[in-house]
Parts: C-alpha cells; sequence; structure tokens
C-alpha cells in the first residue's frame, strides 16, 4: 500500500490560493473550450508557478538560521521528505493475518515483544568490586530551577502517554507544579522507586520499509507518561555529566554524545584507511547487523555497565525499579491491545534509551581494547566501526545498530 506524502511546508495560503485559482480555470477551459479561456488558464498558471518557486526560495532561505547541526538538518530533511504509511487491511505475520484494528495491534505488540531477550529471575543490583573505577556517583537530587526549565520546554502538540496529559497542560500550570514535583521526584530517587503507572507505555508502529503488510517491518516508539521523562532528564542528564566529567566514556565514542557526531568517526576512520593504504597495507571490510540493540539489551548487562562507570547504589536502585515490571501495549487507530511484560531493554521513546546503550558500548570498547592488540574502531549512532591492524592487514568491522 502506497504512503501519503506529507504536504510540503512552503505552500503558504498565497500559493494554495493561486493554485486553487489555476485548477478551476483549467477545469472552465476544458469545458468550454475558448481562446480567452485558455489565455486565463496559462496567465494563472504561469502566476502559481511563480509563487510557488519565491515560496520555496523564502522557506529553504529562512532555513539558513534554523541549522546549526547536523542534527537540525535531518530532522528538517525528514520533514520534508518522509511518507506517512498507512497500515494496510490485512497484516500478516508467518502465518496468521489480521484485519480488524485490534487484532492488528495485538499483533504488532507481539512481533515488538518476541525481540526482547528473557528474563525469568528477579533483577538485582549488582555488588561493586574493588576493582572498578573510585569515581562513584552516589546520589542525584533534582533542582526545582531545572524541573521548572523542563516543564517550559515541553512542546505543547507533543503526544501524551497513557495517563493522557497533555503537553500544554503540565507548561502551563509550570509555575503551580513544579515545586511540588521537585519534592516528589526527589522523594523517589531516595527511595528507588518509580511508580507502576510510569512503567506502563503505548507503542505507536512505525513502518521501517519492505512490504507494509508484514508485522516485523514495523519498529515500536514507546509514548511514555511526560512527567515521568522530566524525572528521566534529570537522572539522565547528572549521569552524563558525570561520564564527561570524569571522562569515563571511550574516546572513540561518537554516538549518543554531545558534541560529536557521525561526521567525526567517519573521518577518523577514513585517516585510518589512508594511512593504512599510503603504507601499502590491505583495507578489508566485514559488516555485522546488531538487530533490535534497545529492545533485546538485557536489564542485568545495563547495570553492570554502569556500576563499571562508578554509578552508586542509591542511583542503581532507582534504575533497577525503572526497568523491573514494565509494560507495554499497541495502539492503533486509537484501540489497544492487551499488555506485555517488557523483559529487556529500554522503550525506544524514553530519555534512557539512549543512555542504557551508550553505557553497554563503552563497557565493550573497554573489553576490546584489553583482548585485541593494535584495535582502532569508533562507536557511533547509527553504526559502530572497527580497524584492526595485524602487520599488513586492518580489519573493519561495521556493526549498524537497528
Amino acid at each position: 500500500m502506497s504512503g501519503k506524502k506529507k504536504q510540503v511546508p512552503w505552500l503558504t495560503a498565497l500559493v494554495l490560493q493561486r493554485i486553487s485559482k489555476r485548477n478551476a480555470a483549467r477545469k472552465l477551459a476544458k469545458r468550454k473550450d475558448t481562446p480567452s479561456l485558455w489565455q486565463r488558464f496559462r496567465c494563472l498558471r504561469n502566476k502559481a508557478m511563480e509563487a510557488v518557486r519565491a515560496a520555496k526560495r523564502a522557506f529553504f532561505k529562512s532555513l539558513s538560521s534554523k541549522i546549526s547541526t547536523t542534527k537540525d538538518f535531518w530532522r528538517i530533511y525528514y520533514s520534508i521528505t518522509s511518507v506517512q504509511q498507512q497500515i494496510p487491511s490485512i497484516l500478516s505475520r508467518g502465518v496468521t493475518t489480521a484485519t480488524s484494528a485490534f487484532d492488528q495491534a495485538t499483533m504488532l505488540n507481539d512481533q515488538f515483544a518476541s525481540t526482547f531477550s528473557a528474563r525469568d529471575t528477579p533483577l538485582e543490583v549488582p555488588a561493586r568490586s574493588g576493582g572498578e573505577s573510585c569515581t562513584s556517583l552516589e546520589v542525584i537530587r533534582c533542582s526545582e530551577d531545572k524541573v521548572y526549565h523542563a516543564l517550559c520546554a515541553i512542546r505543547p502538540q507533543v503526544a501524551p502517554g497513557p495517563n493522557g496529559i497533555l503537553g500544554w497542560m503540565l507548561r502551563g500550570a509550570s509555575l503551580s507544579i513544579y515545586s511540588s514535583l521537585t519534592m516528589i521526584f526527589n522523594a523517589f530517587l531516595r527511595l528507588g522507586r518509580v511508580p507502576s503507572a510510569w512503567k506502563n507505555s503505548n507503542v505507536t508502529p512505525i513502518f521501517k520499509s519492505g512490504d507494509a503488510g508484514l508485522a516485523l517491518n514495523y519498529r515500536p516508539i514507546s509514548l511514555l507518561s511526560l512527567v515521568s521523562k522530566i524525572l528521566e532528564r534529570q537522572v539522565h542528564d547528572v549521569i552524563q555529566q558525570h561520564l564527561l566529567e570524569h571522562d569515563l566514556l571511550s574516546d572513540v565514542q561518537f554516538g549518543f554524545r554531545p558534541g560529536a557526531s557521525t561526521q567525526e568517526a567517519i573521518l577518523a576512520d577514513t585517516k585510518g584507511w589512508h594511512w593504512s593504504l599510503e603504507k601499502s597495507e590491505n583495507v578489508a571490510c566485514v559488516f555485522f547487523d546488531l538487530s533490535k540493540a534497545f529492545d533485546s539489551l538485557p536489564h542485568p548487562l545495563i547495570l553492570d555497565s554502569l556500576v563499571r562507570v562508578g554509578i552508586g547504589r542509591e542511583v542503581l536502585l532507582w534504575i533497577r525499579d525503572y526497568l523491573s515490571d514494565r509494560s507495554q501495549q499497541a495502539v492503533l487507530r486509537r484501540i489497544k491491545s492487551p499488555a506485555v511484560p517488557i523483559k529487556s531493554g529500554v522503550p525506544q521513546g524514553s530519555i534512557q534509551a539512549p543512555f542504557s546503550l551508550l553505557s553497554q558500548l563503552t563497557s565493550s570498547a573497554r573489553f576490546l581494547y584489553l583482548h585485541w592488540e593494535g584495535l582502532a574502531f569508533s562507536l557511533m549512532t547509527s553504526a559502530t566501526t572497527g580497524l584492526f591492524r595485524n602487520k599488513k592487514t586492518f580489519w573493519l568491522f561495521r556493526m549498524t545498530l537497528i
């Protein structure tokens, strides 16, 4: 089933008005077929084309002030070129088909849940060994100032989570609730607890590529409680600052890191390749695909990697409770599927998702450095490249993280 393309953003009211007049003139000229009407149509057609071109030039000229990073560029690019894919009337998973909205939502939720790695035992906080880094982050507390600014930064049109609290409500009430929210957040951090209502998420299926009639060609985006995401942001920012201040991230980590980009990773890689070729050495590439990285990452590995970078017990208890007893249901055409437990990974759409993967990649980088002599590689958001040198041979390992 073909997708419906978005209306381009440079079509202003004036442009649409001229296009409407052009279309009306064309219909009239076709019906009556007189030279004067055809001449009028051609005149209106030319005016419409001039209006479209002028509006398009003005739109792209205005973008220059909005693009300061590559992230801004790609955000604008995808907003212009993305296609809205409608789920077809018949959806398949294996030999099973679904036609109703409820059955399709259930099928998609089951497909998303099939990527989870099983965990039947309670999630325990790992003990910190004596050999770990002495730099530690024992306590996280939210400040009223940061909570207030986080409330004010909520986009009014952002999609709400399962509780239905809208972004404009929180933003409008920010002056009245920021102090109370800060007290509640700090109490949860001290107790190491996350409310059960914040552990449920609505999952929106997003089409990736291929056959739109197959459930496996969709990926989940979780809509979480907006209040819980404010607390997540506070925790994320403090942990990220801890990692950066104490130089706990690998130098080859480019993804999920402020001030770094895939362009820098590509430059670093190509520099190594050119250096190898100048010495008449061989360069070989091998590609690895790590599918469903966010969904399949085991929770014990997340906690282990956090221990290795000095995250203290109180913070770990909160993160453990955040990961435990989570559930999700797919929502399709306002119809919800039955909820299923989340046994691994972090919901895509949460603030903690990129950081959880980042911490595991940092631990993996340390492992590779210890076990592979002469290793040079880079870790990126969409791809992880590894470059091995053994006398006259370089091996490039690229692991695409989907």
